[in-house]
């Protein structure tokens, strides 16, 4: 826990950082350019499940000072086996985000290397068990505050210079407001419908409520601050830095959308799925800055590192209570 030492911001920059995915940075922006804004909204439930969390959840998980927030479950319910139970089905959650979150970024590595995607999965799971196996969560914060910087770098350049490029934020706008692309408030209540504004709005606030309540790698990093007014400033942060990476990846969608109306790769056969459209615009229409797209990918397996880390961490720290609960259940 970083002996309860460390500093809000870096922590708040951490905790971003580990949910700016591979899938995040791929899968948003493919939504977007494929189907438009709506999903967008999910975004308005962020600051409302971290509210939620600020006033009725966080006081009572820091001042019980849990090591893993498994040891929660325990003391409300009094059972081992029931805490034995939520951790094996967090460990088949994990297992299933651990394969998902490697499977993305190599949508990005096949689009500028020559590289199969079996072998990028291969490549990059040997890389991500090596990184996640080094450093303290001291070490892991000061990491993630350098890839947030990355992350962020690299997502403004892709939409500045797209923007620059589809004639500025108006033209880029404009162009996907006729293809349909700027639909942000169906308030239809049909349970047929893909998308609308009440169930992507839901979807962000249980997805995030979950997040900042019984995540295990969350909470051990919120603990990680000397008191609960700095846990509390770590989830105001959090409200900023998450609507605008979000507000980063949907427009990367838009700047992508903006630039190939008229001419889908996709249709064209240029590429097999709305995920590779990212990667497939920042190599074919910005790979004359230097370095841009090399930046790119980096972001990119930079939040399959961090994804990675998350849940491996999660799993090292879990099969202490494995062990224990394991040797309670025999006795």
């Amino acid at each position: 826990m970083g002996n309860r030492s460390l500093k809000p911001l870096p922590v708040s920059m951490s905790l971003i950082t580990s949910y700016i995915t591979a899938t995040t940075l791929i899968g948003y922006p493919g939504e977007v350019y494929a189907n438009g804004l709506q999903i967008s909204t999910l975004a308005l439930g962020c600051p409302l499940a971290i509210i939620f969390s600020y006033y009725f959840l966080l006081p009572v998980l820091y001042s019980l000072k849990l090591t893993s927030i498994n040891e929660y479950i325990e003391l409300r319910f009094k059972s081992k086996r029931l805490r034995f139970v939520i951790f094996l089905l967090s460990m088949v959650k994990a297992l299933a985000a651990n394969g998902i979150g490697l499977y993305a970024p190599t949508i990005a590595l096949s689009s500028v290397t020559n590289l199969s995607i079996l072998n990028s999965i291969f490549i990059l799971g040997i890389i991500c068990t090596l990184y996640s196996s080094f450093g303290g969560i001291k070490a892991v914060i000061w990491t993630d505050v350098f890839q947030f910087s990355v992350i962020i770098i690299g997502l403004m350049t892709v939409v500045g210079v797209g923007c620059a490029q589809n004639g500025g934020v108006i033209e880029t706008l404009h162009i996907a407001s006729e293809g349909g692309r700027l639909e942000m408030f169906n308030m239809s209540l049909s349970p047929f419908v893909r998308q609308t504004f009440l169930n992507t709005l839901a979807s962000g606030f249980f997805y995030q409520l979950r997040m900042y309540s019984s995540e295990q790698i969350n909470i051990q990093r919120i603990c990680a601050v000397k008191s609960v007014k700095k846990a509390r400033s770590v989830l105001k942060y959090n409200i900023y830095g998450k609507v605008f990476g979000y507000v980063l990846t949907f427009s990367c969608g838009l700047v992508a959308y903006s630039t190939y109306a008229g001419c889908d790769p996709m249709a064209l056969g240029l590429i097999k799925k709305k995920d590779q459209i990212l990667p497939y615009f920042v190599i074919d229409k910005l790979s004359f800055v230097p370095g841009l797209p090399g930046l790119f990918i980096a972001a990119v397996i930079g939040g399959a590192l961090r994804y990675f880390w998350n849940y491996n961490n999660y799993d090292y720290n879990s099969s202490i209570i494995i062990g224990r609960a394991l040797r309670y259940c025999c006795n």
